[in-house]
């Protein structure tokens, strides 16, 4: 039996024996060993001192720790900053196998997994009295080289019992108080999470057998006791793992460090959560989830990985019918099976492992829960119902829909929006994907500026210039800057992707016109405010403008669901909207698709005569603001009477606001078609009518031609005294 440590002989450096089996002469079944941290007392750390707190003292004992468990050696090593590093070690190579087949789990008690603040304020410490401890700065939060070490130890040994306790207590530092490690980076993925009434100092002392704390430590303790006398003698690095995953990696991928940082912070490094990737459709979500699915699969192969398309309900029993087929589960080849629950009790057992399912294209927010309303009945699929909350498991989304995704993650942090490429990033898709030999350096940054940076709309148009040997980058671009019907064309043209699905469309028109299709069935204002955005012009829309023809309630939902679907967004002043120009095109050539066309022009130029005031110095600034919609409606001809009469009144306020700012000609043209429409559908003596004449004659006598002024006023005078 080995001599155990006491105050006067405990080692500063190699193990301190505190427990060697029972008082009989048994031998232990289990070695606890007990790791202390940065510059703790060898002694004090783990025997405790009479410290009075709260009217109690504090006593972490040997006796105390391990009176239940009396067969266990319990070495105690000098410090934890190597622990998990030499244990990644040992799981490489032969040299320290023994170590790692007799690894069966651990209890980690405020370990900084992810680093903490405490620690830059330590090295900031020990800098200022000359003692700088590089160690502090590898414990500082975001440390690479310390997430690099908490992966590792994760790939190699996520597999085993891992219990993460923490405190809730801040610690105080002099006159700074601080949590030195919270709870995001005291945990791992998927693994038990525990807090204790302490501060970080506190988390490893216990005032006896009914101490709280001591309480929920002990059960943890014992289970990992229990596990470790029935841990077999090899552990197998070649456990079976499953990975379903549709696509190959694409080697041309362009990082998005923002995107992909955060998704590996949040699902890597935290516990089981739950996590989307939203934004418009083409924008390159499922690219990003693909990539992090294949990165994950690298560092971390304990980790299973499953892919569902969850676009429908069907889709969704497919990819679980799938999933059974991969794991061999009873009757997943019985068509009477009910597959979702088989896989979903799969996954609710942690035994099997930590894993984690990417939920792509979750865009239809009337299967993701159970719920009624007065104008849609509850569909009876529900993604929530099939997908389990179980510690093992982390979620990644792909939505284009806000609210679907918003109702199926843990909070709104965890929703990460993709929006549209960085201009490095566009330019560097482009160079990986055009043939070298086209287009100079600035008309790839001209086309990646005329796309909107969006990664489909670059990639279709790279496969496109690639696939014509005619076309080249300028002539692309004249297309789509002269000619609109030419322009829609090419946002229409399908380009072979290998990392879309069969039968999906790959143009970037066709892409959003499921978007469109969908909101239209389920969201109808929010479509007719869609295209009534369309046709103004894309930038600045004003609130009032679009509420112009529906309630304040109808609207609210409506641009909500626009928002959502991240069609449009709010500028700065969050009384404007603005849409990007693809979708702007997008949304016109739909329009003619579906046949909606004729009458979404007559509700714009409607909402513009509702609008558009009369031109004195009051409303110059109203006028102004409306004056790029105007022009953007009133290029499309009209047909029916109440189109062509609103028409008449927005060009007769037009031409008076024009007339006020001394621009005549402008006011001129507006003026000649405010009186044929008038003249056309009002007749010669009505009042609109006779107000447009008055502001052609105006124009004509402010440009010195005073024989056409003089003749159109005689006629509005004579007419008037009818």
């Amino acid at each position: 039996m080995n001599a155990l440590a006491e105050r006067s002989t405990v080692k500063e450096h190699g193990l301190n024996v505190w427990v060697d089996g029972d008082k009989d002469g048994a031998e232990p079944k289990v070695d606890i060993i007990l790791v202390q941290g940065l510059n703790a007392d060898p002694y004090y750390t783990w025997a405790g001192r009479q410290t009075p707190f709260a009217g109690r003292s504090i006593s972490s004992s040997p006796w105390l720790w391990y009176k239940k468990f009396k067969k266990i050696q319990t070495p105690v090593a000098e410090e934890s900053q190597g622990t998990s590093q030499a244990l990644v070690i040992a799981d490489h190579g032969d040299e320290y196998r023994s170590l790692r087949e007799s690894f069966a789990g651990a209890i980690f008690l405020g370990s900084p997994l992810q680093g903490c603040d405490a620690a830059w304020l330590a090295a900031w410490v020990q800098k200022a009295i000359g003692n700088e401890q590089p160690l502090l700065k590898t414990l500082q939060s975001g440390s690479p080289e310390l997430l690099s070490v908490t992966r590792d130890f994760w790939s190699s040994y996520g597999r085993l019992p891992i219990v993460c306790f923490y405190e809730r207590s801040d610690s105080k530092y002099g006159p700074i108080s601080m949590q030195t490690v919270t709870s995001q980076s005291g945990t791992f993925l998927g693994k038990k999470r525990i807090y204790l009434d302490a501060d970080h100092s506190g988390l490893n002392k216990f005032w006896g057998e009914q101490d709280n704390n001591f309480q929920l430590f002990l059960p943890e303790l014992k289970a990992l006791f229990s596990n470790a006398i029935n841990h077999h003698s090899h552990v197998s690095k070649s456990e079976d793992r499953y990975c379903l995953l549709p696509f190959r990696r694409d080697k041309n991928f362009v990082d998005r460090p923002g995107i992909t940082d955060s998704l590996w912070n949040i699902l890597s490094l935290r516990g089981s959560v739950r996590v989307a990737l939203i934004g418009i459709g083409g924008v390159g979500k499922s690219q990003i989830a693909i990539e992090y699915a294949y990165r994950l699969r690298a560092e971390l192969p304990l980790v299973h990985i499953f892919w569902v398309n969850a676009s429908n309900p069907e889709r969704f029993r497919q990819s679980y019918r799938d999933i059974a087929g991969l794991l061999q589960l009873p009757g997943f080849d019985d068509p009477k099976t009910d597959v979702l629950n088989l896989v979903y009790t799969w996954l609710c057992r942690e035994s099997n492992g930590p894993w984690l399912m990417i939920l792509d294209n979750m865009d239809d927010d009337r299967f993701v829960d159970a719920r009624q309303d007065a104008s849609e009945l509850q569909h009876e699929f529900t993604v929530r119902k099939h997908l389990p909350q179980s510690e093992g498991g982390s979620v990644l989304i792909t939505s284009r829909d806000r609210n679907a995704a918003f109702r199926l993650v843990d909070n709104a942090s965890y929703l990460l929006e993709v929006r549209a490429m960085s201009v490095e990033e566009a330019i560097d898709i482009l160079d990986k994907k055009l043939d070298s030999r086209l287009g100079s350096k600035e008309e790839r940054s001209t086309l990646a500026t005329v796309l909107e940076y969006i990664p489909l709309a670059l990639s279709q148009a790279a496969a496109y210039i690639n696939r014509k040997p005619r076309m080249s980058i300028a002539r692309y671009l004249d297309i789509l800057s002269k000619d609109s019907k030419g322009g829609a064309s090419l946002l229409q043209a399908e380009e072979s992707d290998l990392r879309r699905y069969e039968g999906m469309p790959n143009s970037v028109a066709r892409t959003w016109k499921i978007t469109f299709d969908q909101i239209r069935a389920h969201h109808k204002f929010a479509a007719d405010l869609l295209a009534r955005m369309a046709l103004f012009d894309r930038k600045g829309i004003p609130e009032f403008l679009l509420q112009a023809t529906v309630g304040d309630v109808e609207f609210d939902d409506a641009i909500d669901t626009l928002i959502g679907f991240a069609l449009v967004s709010v500028e700065v002043e969050k009384a404007n909207f603005e849409m990007h120009r693809l979708v702007q095109v997008s949304t016109i050539v739909w329009l003619q698709h579906v046949g909606d066309f004729e009458q979404q022009k007559d509700a714009a130029i409607n909402a513009l005569a509702k609008c558009f005031p009369v031109g004195s110095f009051e409303n110059w600034v109203r006028c102004l603001c409306l004056e790029p919609h105007a022009l953007s409606v009133l290029k499309h001809d009209f047909l029916s009477d109440m189109s062509r009469t609103s028409r008449a009144q927005v060009q007769r306020n037009r031409a008076w606001y024009y007339i006020e700012q001394g621009k005549f000609a402008v006011a001129e043209q507006s003026a000649k078609q405010s009186v044929d429409d008038a003249r056309c559908i009002l007749g010669d003596e009505h009042p609109d009518t006779l107000t447009s004449m008055a502001n052609l004659a105006s124009t004509y006598r402010n440009q010195g031609r005073w024989k056409e002024a003089e003749e159109l006023d005689v006629r509005v005078m004579e007419t008037s005294l009818r």
